[in-house]
């Protein structure tokens, strides 16, 4: 026994002028209205004529998905019915949301905005950005407040950032540093290495030739290539 599924998919239109509900429900072994349902279900634009989905709607205007329902919220247009699953629009929604992006326009310079996710062009919002009313003496006392604020109500989050703060400024600064090799390790005294990393029990990973070795702080001093000095860790 075949599902309704299965019969009506891909020639939905043809087969439901040549049967009637009835006879879709005899052969595959359902009631007259449970059949119904599941078209309704499955194929929901049956349940209102001349609709749209929200995915035809976004095709015939050359967006998302997303920004179709975002437009439509944002211009209190609301669908003609909402099925499980689906969201029925009128067939002029689309020229409507054409309208409405085609006058979104920058506060700025008027120029038109294809895509307004903000109130300015890319060019007038970074010209914005750069400017000095961007960060004007209100604002950073403003962003002061909130700061404060927020660093009051989160003491635990605020000690995790500032420590996650230092140790990326540690690792970006340790990736600079060079040593010179001032006692007998591995590697000749007097040679030139890099960092490698974190020091580990005492012993700080350098590069050398390629290779990496663990030596300990009192054999290395750091050297400054500007005036060829070393000084102690």
């Amino acid at each position: 026994m075949q599902t309704v599924r299965e019969i009506y998919d891909g020639e939905v239109a043809t087969l439901r002028a040549d049967h009637t509900l009835q006879e879709i429900g005899d052969k595959c072994g359902v009631t007259r209205q449970r059949i119904k349902q599941i078209l309704d279900h499955f194929y929901p634009q049956r349940a209102a004529r001349n609709t749209l989905l929200t995915h035809q709607v976004a095709r015939r205007l050359g967006i998302s998905h997303g920004r179709v329902l975002s437009l439509c919220k944002k211009s209190d247009i609301s669908p003609v019915r909402v099925v499980p699953g689906h969201k029925l629009w009128a067939p002029d929604v689309p020229l409507r949301l054409a309208e409405i992006i085609a006058s979104v326009v920058c506060k700025v310079c008027g120029k038109h905005i294809e895509y307004p996710k903000r109130d300015y062009c890319p060019e007038c919002y970074r010209t914005y950005q750069n400017s000095k009313y961007s960060r004007s003496l209100e604002f950073r006392e403003r962003h002061a407040k909130y700061v404060k604020r927020w660093n009051e109500k989160n003491p635990e989050k605020l000690k995790a950032i500032r420590k996650r703060t230092q140790e990326k400024r540690a690792a970006k600064r340790r990736i600079t540093l060079k040593y010179i090799i001032t006692g007998k390790c591995e590697i000749p005294m007097g040679a030139i290495v890099k960092n490698a990393g974190k020091s580990m029990n005492v012993r700080l990973p350098v590069e050398w030739n390629g290779q990496t070795y663990f030596i300990r702080h009192h054999l290395l001093k750091i050297y400054k290539e500007d005036n060829g000095q070393a000084r102690d860790l």
